[in-house]
């Protein structure tokens, strides 16, 4: 009897787990991959290298704004290269994150401006598996 009383305090107990965090912006959770997914920040104004690989489920997570009261106009060239399959909206109806699906193995270029003033960009050329 004693046995199963302490075997259920311990499993009761915290769990230790290697799972990532899931991912969220502005209170709307865009992955919850065990595996982690990449969020690339390009809301103040960063510019990184090339994206070569889809991050958590085959996906590409942007972050537009670093606000969630004011986002970012958002254009992805050539547009029909990625679907945006989710997406996180600002108060003001704007951007603040996307998440893109690869349709075409294309390079692309993806802008984010807000009131005609740059923001970031993040180039993606996927290589092939």
């Amino acid at each position: 009897m004693l046995a199963v009383v302490l075997l259920g305090v311990a499993a009761c107990g915290p769990v230790a787990s290697s799972a990532a965090p899931p991912l969220v912006v502005c209170g709307m959770t865009l992955s919850h991959s065990a595996s982690g997914a990449v969020l690339y920040n390009v809301g103040g104004g960063a510019h990184f290298g090339v994206v070569t690989a889809p991050s958590a489920g085959g996906l590409i997570f942007i972050q537009v704004s670093d606000s969630c009261q004011s986002g970012a106009d958002v254009a992805i060239t050539p547009p029909d290269a990625f679907e945006v399959v989710n997406s996180v909206r600002a108060s003001d109806g704007r951007y603040a994150a996307i998440v893109l699906k690869p349709l075409l193995s294309l390079p692309t270029h993806v802008a984010a401006s807000h009131d005609g003033h740059f923001v970031g960009t993040l180039e993606i050329s996927l290589l092939a598996s």
